[in-house]
């Protein structure tokens, strides 16, 4: 089974030097977190102060966890869709 996760970054005008992470799962019912913190289950979105990372998993029984670093970084390599086989 296939299962892909969307990201899509924008500037957030309200906190400058932030950065705004959408995340989707097509796994629906897949629980994502952001730090280790429970912050959506299919979709969620994220704040990535200026000049930290965090770490982002996606978790369902029965499925392999998809874990990807996002930074908010000079000389990082910005989001991006990740796919993963299971």
């Amino acid at each position: 089974m296939l299962a892909t996760v969307s990201v899509s970054t924008t500037f957030n005008q309200a906190f400058a030097k932030h950065k705004k992470v959408e995340l989707t799962c097509s796994v629906q019912d897949a629980e994502i977190f952001a730090n280790g913190k429970l912050v959506g289950t299919g979709s969620a979105i994220i704040l990535i102060q200026s000049k930290t990372q965090q770490l982002v998993e996606f978790k369902k029984v029965g499925f392999l966890k998809i874990t990807k670093v996002f930074f908010n970084m000079k000389n990082q390599p910005k989001p991006q869709e990740v796919s993963c086989n299971y």
